[in-house]
């Protein structure tokens, strides 16, 4: 292969240092904290569950409850399911 893109990154993604060990060029589609000096893409998860905070707060509403389609994005600690989810709730 000419590169990889390494999708739904992990906060301990070991795929990451496989990529950079094999030499292989890749790009995260996510964050984490140890990129290993590869190429992140990203959204800005806190500014968007402030945002929706905000914009709920405003028309009135207290309560809120997040739903998945999985508890397993937060048992392997999809870095994107955390980021919100901390962001909202600091809200």
């Amino acid at each position: 292969v000419d590169g990889v893109i390494i999708m739904d990154v992990r906060e301990d993604d070991k795929r990451i240092e496989a990529a950079v060990d094999a030499g292989i060029p890749a790009v995260l589609f996510g964050y984490t904290d140890y990129p290993h000096g590869l190429t992140m893409i990203d959204s800005d998860y806190e500014s968007e569950a402030a945002h929706i905070v905000s914009h709920l707060a405003e028309r009135g509403i207290r309560e809120t409850i997040l739903f998945l389609q999985s508890k397993k994005v937060f048992r392997n600690r999809l870095g994107f399911a955390i980021r919100f989810r901390d962001a909202f709730l600091l809200e």
